[in-house]
């Protein structure tokens, strides 16, 4: 989340890139692969933080390169399969059948628990280690200063620190949560050894205070268990 391009995150603005990138697809037919390009470059990558949804993006093409396939069978033979996930999962794709892959991946809160379990027991699932533990570690250990807790400012998760994919709340003690758009919570709690899942589906993007408090709430139950 440090590539240095242009692109507006601000879900509560209409106009915002983020919010104009889905219409781009389906109302106009752009390739997302090609839609990405439409983005300059206004930094030198590698050094600020800045959350955006078309570095998911391009993380998605970079693994579709490197491996020759498609991001949903390569995700069902690496990890839907070894996590034993109970349902099917489906991915939003463009057009073109290409993975959306910053958004869009549908699975039953059971099944989402179950990936909240595999980085609880750190990459290891009934004794098979499916994602490297070293790779478990250091995917919620934020390692720049701008990426800890408390010190990136990115609207809805003000407050929040950021590594791979995964948001560190303010005040951690080890605990840290996948967020998605609009209410969707995959909270990992190592210390007290609870995963909790909260699918939502409210009308406008949490604020950072709606987040936080939800975030006390998690903790809250952890806690009491």
């Amino acid at each position: 989340m440090s590539s240095g391009v242009r692109f507006d995150e601000g879900y509560s603005n209409p106009k915002s890139d983020v919010n104009e990138l889905l219409p781009k697809l389906f109302l106009y037919a752009r390739p997302m692969d090609q839609a990405i390009f439409d983005f300059p470059s206004e930094k030198v990558s590698g050094r600020d933080f800045h959350y955006m949804s078309l570095d998911s993006h391009v993380l998605g093409l970079l693994l579709r390169r490197v491996t020759g396939r498609n991001i949903a069978d390569y995700f069902q033979e690496k990890l839907w399969q070894p996590l034993g996930a109970e349902s099917d999962a489906s991915w939003l794709t463009d057009l073109y059948g290409t993975e959306v892959t910053f958004c869009g991946l549908n699975a039953t809160l059971r099944d989402y628990a179950k990936f909240g379990l595999l980085y609880l027991n750190e990459g290891k699932h009934n004794g098979k280690q499916i994602i490297p533990q070293s790779w478990v570690k250091e995917s919620v250990l934020p390692d720049r200063p701008d990426m800890q807790a408390g010190a990136t400012d990115f609207q809805e998760n003000a407050g929040f620190g950021y590594q791979y994919q995964w948001w560190i709340p303010p005040d951690t003690d080890g605990d840290f949560v996948a967020l998605g758009h609009r209410g969707q919570f995959l909270y990992i709690n190592p210390k007290h050894q609870v995963v909790i899942v909260k699918t939502s589906a409210a009308e406008q993007s949490l604020t950072s205070e709606a987040r936080l408090e939800t975030i006390a709430l998690l903790r809250a139950i952890a806690n009491s268990i």
